[in-house]
């Protein structure tokens, strides 16, 4: 393939772009100031929230990208290592172009495979093309709950006060929650990077199982984690992220 090509660079490369960008970013900066979040009219049962489809994101980006002489172009591809995904090419009528490569693994001898393969790539579709243009699509499926305070009902009576009990002093030699500024836990999202996952995707398929999140374990809790992707985890991970996204719509 030619190498000034931009398919066969960002299949090369995972992500590329022309010699220049300075239309594209103009015309970009232009999208991004006038696009809105897409409209939620899905609903995810894993998680128990809302998210934009891919026909919202379409509809969403479309008249801005036409009105500021952008278009997108989403091929779907299969990596060499087996990975099903797409490869995304914004392009100005400048001829400059901007693009990135997305891929989910999938586990071999699956019956369903074609069903999987579609919604593999009606998700890379989706998360690409908000990524890309840069609007948002849905809640934060990881931070945003660890901040949410329960309200008492209106009608709850107020519980009489109590004097309050001395807290225990913690015992010796317990972990306490691993700080994630800390040089151990850059350590650990290495690990998540090289073991091919997202972090977030981790934290959600933590919530989903009822465990906690990296960033609420202990330093214990932290190293079994990272042995326990690095003997099998990281594929039970991606298998989940396979059925979830054969469980969205297409």
């Amino acid at each position: 393939m030619d190498s000034d090509n931009p398919l066969a660079i960002v299949l090369r490369d995972g992500v590329g772009m022309s010699p220049t960008i300075g239309e594209l970013t103009a015309a970009l900066a232009s999208v991004q100031a006038e696009i809105t979040p897409a409209e939620q009219d899905a609903y995810n049962k894993a998680f128990g929230s809302k998210y934009a489809s891919l026909k919202s994101c379409i509809e969403n980006a479309k008249p801005h990208l036409a009105a500021n002489g952008l278009a997108l172009s989403q091929l779907p591809y299969r990596s060499t290592d087996g990975a099903f995904g797409t490869v995304a090419i914004l392009m100005h009528k400048s001829g400059e172009w901007l693009g990135g490569s997305l891929a989910i693994p999938v586990s071999d001898g699956r019956s369903n495979l074609n069903h999987i393969v579609g919604s593999i790539l009606t998700y890379c579709r989706r998360y690409q093309l908000s990524s890309i243009i840069g609007f948002a699509t849905g809640e934060d499926v990881d931070g945003n709950h660890a901040n949410q305070k329960s309200k008492p009902k209106s009608n709850q009576k107020p519980k009489a006060k109590t004097k309050p009990k001395p807290k225990p002093r913690p015992e010796l030699g317990v972990s306490q929650r691993i700080d994630t500024k800390s040089p151990r836990f850059i350590g650990f999202q290495a690990c998540v990077t090289r073991a091919g996952l997202n972090y977030y995707d981790l934290a959600a398929w933590c919530k989903a199982h009822n465990r906690p999140r990296p960033s609420e374990m202990t330093q214990a809790q932290l190293d079994k984690c990272e042995k326990w992707l690095d003997r099998d985890g990281a594929e039970a991970v991606q298998e989940w992220l396979g059925k979830l996204a054969a469980d969205e719509p297409q």
